[in-house]
């Protein structure tokens, strides 16, 4: 059953509820004005004004309740998409806002304001992988530089060569370190919060 229809049920039970409370008290009057002496027909009409009160105010209720709640229910739909929207990924929708909508207004203010880190997170793990890109490359670009160099080039004296392979190790270095970090930095984003 949909959230849609559990609140219609609701609110048509505590109509009835209120209508039941009504008839309580009517008939409560009734039997206490039969009491005091008055006549049967100024029961009747008594009695038959209330009851048009009693379910022209229940109509009126659940009418003007089914109303607000389709109104309330768009609203939780759309939020409902983008929330879908963002588990997928997509952080390019914004909720509007209707100062109107006073039930709803903190939190799209504060659901806009997640959307907004979400984008801003998603923009720099671009410029991240854009500069990681980078970083790694220049080691091995390094690397295979110095390499070639002391393959092509058998007879270099030993101090050149020595600095060649200093390069190369440092640069090897400086790989395995991005390569540490770049492991650690996944295993923190594939880190998931459960909480029940």
């Amino acid at each position: 059953i949909s959230f849609e229809i559990r609140s219609a049920v609701r609110f048509s039970f505590i109509f009835f509820i209120v209508f039941l409370l009504i008839l309580f008290f009517m008939l409560l009057t009734i039997h206490v004005l039969a009491k005091l002496g008055y006549p049967p027909e100024f029961f009747f009409d008594i009695y038959t004004m209330m009851a048009l009160l009693v379910v022209a105010s229940t109509l009126f209720g659940t009418i003007t309740a089914f109303i607000l709640m389709r109104k309330s229910m768009a609203k939780v739909n759309e939020i409902r998409k983008i929330i879908n929207k963002i588990a997928n990924g997509e952080f390019d929708e914004m909720i509007e806002n209707d100062e109107l909508d006073a039930l709803y207004f903190d939190m799209i203010d504060d659901f806009n304001k997640m959307i907004t880190e979400l984008q801003s997170n998603t923009l720099m793990k671009k410029d991240f992988i854009s500069n990681f890109s980078h970083e790694f490359k220049t080691p091995i670009v390094s690397i295979k530089g110095y390499a070639e160099l002391l393959y092509e080039t058998p007879n270099l004296d030993i101090e050149t060569r020595n600095t060649y392979l200093k390069i190369i190790i440092e640069e090897a270095r400086r790989l395995a370190k991005l390569s540490n970090e770049t492991m650690l930095l996944s295993k923190l984003d594939s880190t998931e919060i459960i909480d029940h």
